[in-house]
């Protein structure tokens, strides 16, 4: 199929107008963070706030983010990419409704369990604080969608594999399905802790349960290393915003390597989160400390491949000096601007984790507020700053409207980094004066005083954030509202052939096992499971 057929072909057109849904379900997962953050600049700025309702906020601002912006956007985006590249419908309506319903049930269910104070658990939610069924089924919901999404791309590609024997897969097909099949190995874990462990705990069918264990399964798909959450966002980076900005392609093969090594890498390293943690043998630890440096190296080329594509294009257009080149790109470009800032928080946040992770010096920020910082720049700035800016383009491309607001989709992306790299100065501040991360300064009697001084720092960035977000949902509805035309067409190009052995992405989801494994096994065959809650509460 040409462009213009694949618009006109009414399953096309009925599957984006689905995915187009789910992705607003992750745009909804904003508009939640950007209230419930509010709750905890409120704290940070001194206004006392009752402990409860400041841990209400704090949980439904990770939540919201983390589970369903994260997950939202790279269920629906990804989806949509392998549509575009390989120019055909998914193969199954049902998986693409599927899909959208766990989205949606599931970010409902953990809005609302969280808004109803029945679940107060922050983004980690480990035991033995009980988030109730009602948490956990939705927690689950969302890791469902991904699965279904998954499953859907696995039978399109396969489907056109058949058709197509002789042909690559596409590079933003086979980059969107890499990042899926990371994210089916990944979650995994939390979906073990789920259903075996946490949902028959909530329902009362088991009468203990095992915090180390679940924590050890969370990490599983979480680990510390910032990549793998903003997996979807790096395809965005790799694959479509070079087209966007005209710039030379980043070469297929290098873009192909280096997404097979994030997902090779991406889930050994989760004990580097546990390294005060008891019960976990030290050399098993640093075992994963070592995967999670390893896990730095894509990502170093990542930017390095990006950045020399950008340069180019600027030398070409005749300039000069060493970083004349950064006046030369498309900062007029609202999406191709909020990615790039995206990139910039993200450069910056990556190296805050690389202490994180390192082992012995990472004991001295884990637990503290240095963590919330982290996030706010890889995945507050790195991930959500590129939802916005695809959102830029990809809400026109749905809906055949044009951007409403163009001015402050110009100004938002800044406002949103630099409030983002004032709110991290605050708490990694706070974080390396031993601030714990995650508590009401308000009502802390022990909090130093410097404490507040940082609080106020990190308030006044969250306070530029949230008029940054502010502007990013009125454009988004003044978008959908508008009349005003648009034709925008998905910001991709032609690429050279890749060698065959780069384009089996299932066999190098064996690979990506096997490292697994090297990394868990160990850890499962070892550990206690003669621990209990009541053990490790000291009842």
């Amino acid at each position: 199929m040409t462009a213009a057929t694949l618009a006109a072909d009414p399953v096309v057109s009925a599957q984006r107008r689905l995915l187009g849904l789910h992705f607003l379900v992750g745009l909804g997962g904003i508009a939640v963070g950007l209230v419930s953050g509010a709750l905890v600049a409120l704290d940070r700025s001194g206004i006392a706030l009752d402990p409860a309702r400041f841990y209400q906020g704090l949980t439904l601002h990770g939540v919201s983010l983390v589970y369903v912006t994260a997950l939202g956007f790279g269920g629906s985006f990804l989806s949509l990419s392998v549509m575009s590249a390989l120019r055909c419908p998914l193969a199954s309506r049902r998986l693409v409704q599927g899909s959208l319903a766990a989205a949606g049930v599931g970010a409902a269910l953990l809005v609302a369990a969280v808004v109803l104070d029945r679940a107060a658990v922050s983004v980690t939610f480990s035991p033995p604080l009980d988030a109730g069924a009602v948490f956990y089924l939705g927690a689950l919901l969302m890791v469902a969608s991904v699965w279904a999404a998954s499953a859907n791309l696995i039978m399109t590609v396969r489907a056109w594999r058949r058709d197509h024997p002789r042909e690559r897969l596409p590079l933003l097909a086979f980059a969107s399905l890499v990042v899926l099949l990371a994210w089916d190995l990944a979650t995994i874990g939390i979906g073990v802790e789920l259903v075996v462990f946490l949902l028959p705990w909530s329902l009362g069918l088991t009468g203990t349960v095992d915090p180390l264990l679940d924590r050890i399964l969370f990490w599983f798909t979480a680990p510390t290393h910032p990549s793998f959450f903003v997996l979807p966002a790096a395809v965005s980076w790799l694959v479509l915003l070079p087209h966007q900005l005209a710039a030379p392609r980043v070469r297929s093969t290098a873009v192909r390597a280096v997404l097979v090594a994030m997902m090779v890498l991406g889930v050994p390293g989760g004990l580097a989160a546990q390294a005060a943690d008891p019960g976990v043998d030290e050399n098993l630890k640093l075992l994963h400390v070592a995967f999670g440096l390893a896990g730095l190296v894509p990502l170093v080329a990542t930017g390095w491949l990006v950045v020399s594509s950008l340069e180019e294009r600027a030398r070409r257009a005749g300039c000069v000096g060493a970083v004349g080149w950064l006046r030369m790109l498309p900062w007029r470009d609202p999406s191709a601007a909020a990615q790039l800032l995206a990139m910039t928080g993200f450069a910056v946040g990556s190296g805050l984790a690389l202490v994180a992770d390192s082992g012995t010096l990472g004991l001295l920020v884990r637990g503290t507020a240095y963590e919330s910082g982290l996030l706010h720049l890889t995945m507050g700035a790195g991930l959500t700053l590129t939802v916005m800016g695809v959102a830029y383009w990809l809400v026109p491309h749905l809906t055949g409207h044009g951007l409403w607001g163009r001015r402050a989709a110009l100004v938002q992306p800044w406002l949103w980094l630099v409030g983002s790299m004032v709110l991290t100065a605050g708490t990694t501040g706070a974080g390396l004066g031993g601030q714990p991360a995650g508590i009401p300064l308000s009502a802390t009697a022990y909090a130093d005083e410097a404490w507040q001084v940082w609080g106020a720092i990190s308030a006044a960035g969250g306070a530029l954030m949230g008029v940054a977000g502010v502007l990013f949902l009125a454009v988004m509805v003044g978008t959908l509202r508008t009349r005003t035309p648009a034709t925008v067409e998905v910001p991709t190009g032609p690429e050279e052939r890749s060698p065959a052995w780069l384009d089996r992405p299932g066999a190098w989801l064996v690979v990506a096992v096997a490292a697994a494994v090297v990394a868990y096994f160990p850890v499962f065959v070892t550990h206690n499971y003669e621990l209990d809650v009541a053990r490790f509460v000291g009842l």
